[in-house]
């Protein structure tokens, strides 16, 4: 697998005033590298991070300035990015990307970019959205929110709308319940963020989409790069799981009354005591909006506590 260290290079937070390279090679290290320079004076501070093809990253060497704060925070960055792009190149591996003059043009309503693989969707806000090329700068928390907000869960098999935004506060507010931590419950509301780019695929119709889950594995990537949190550990994504299906045989039991097979729901927790009473479209962008915005906030406390 490998990174391509000058498309990461092209989306690394730099704090203001710092510059960054990317060469093929130094000295007997065959691996690319990144040389991050720190503002002032010629030679006040650099420092080199070696990026194996495989991703991982060590230092090289460093200049006198080193112990600045920034220079972890550049490093947190770069992880995040090269994580991002390790999902990438992934799914670049697994799905065939059409490019340029490839591209069906006969149902096409504007002009695909030959730079980059596939084509673009428009967003709530006006942005260009490249499924098989998501980018941290072209996610917007309010398109997610709204994208959420608009799309029914089960594909619309439901006695009244139902949205996938509502369901994932709801899974936020089970994992608070639960004395989870904060950032338990800011990955159960992030769960399926990508599904406001890629739509809620029902989970039969899924297993058999060559390619999908690799798609929307990478956006959920950029996602969280963009708007904070982490990929869940395999302990963390079983939490998130449960979160998920307890909601889920809620939904089924208050939403689908009539949904047959229910035999075959075997192993799923029990469902919630209370009924849901479905949110409003605004009002579930509303109590999205304002989860994020709360969990976001005490992580971040906690956080700068912790630093």
């Amino acid at each position: 697998m490998k990174i391509d260290l000058d498309r990461v290079n092209s989306r690394l937070a730099l704090p203001e005033g710092w510059s960054s390279n990317v060469y093929d090679e130094w000295k007997d290290v065959h691996d690319a590298y990144m040389e991050v320079v720190t503002p002032g004076n010629e030679g006040a501070g650099y420092v080199v991070f070696r990026v194996s093809d495989d991703g991982s990253i060590s230092s090289v060497r460093s200049g006198s300035r080193q112990d600045m704060p920034e220079v972890g925070q550049v490093l947190e960055s770069l992880q995040s990015e090269i994580e991002v792009e390790r999902r990438l190149v992934h799914l670049h591996g697994t799905v065939t990307v059409p490019k340029g003059d490839s591209l069906p043009t006969d149902d096409m309503h504007f002009e695909a970019d030959s730079d980059r693989p596939g084509t673009w969707s428009a967003t709530f806000t006006g942005m260009k959205f490249w499924h098989l090329d998501p980018r941290p700068d072209e996610v917007c928390l309010d398109d997610v929110a709204h994208g959420l907000s608009q799309l029914c869960r089960f594909s619309g098999q439901t006695n009244v709308f139902y949205s996938v935004a509502e369901h994932s506060v709801r899974c936020a507010e089970l994992a608070m319940s639960n004395k989870s931590s904060d950032k338990i419950a800011m990955m159960a509301l992030m769960h399926d963020a990508a599904e406001a780019y890629c739509s809620d695929v029902p989970r039969p119709l899924k297993l058999f989409l060559t390619g999908y889950a690799e798609i929307e594995a990478s956006i959920q990537a950029v996602i969280t790069a963009k708007l904070g949190g982490t990929i869940p550990s395999d302990t963390e994504a079983q939490i998130v799981k449960w979160l998920d299906n307890t909601l889920l045989i809620t939904e089924k039991r208050d939403l689908m009354p009539r949904s047959p097979a229910w035999s075959a729901w075997t192993g799923m927790p029990e469902p919630l005591e209370h009924p849901i009473r479905p949110w409003s479209c605004r009002e579930a962008k509303r109590e999205f909006l304002q989860c994020y915005t709360m969990l976001h906030d005490r992580i971040a406390k906690q956080e700068n506590l912790d630093g």
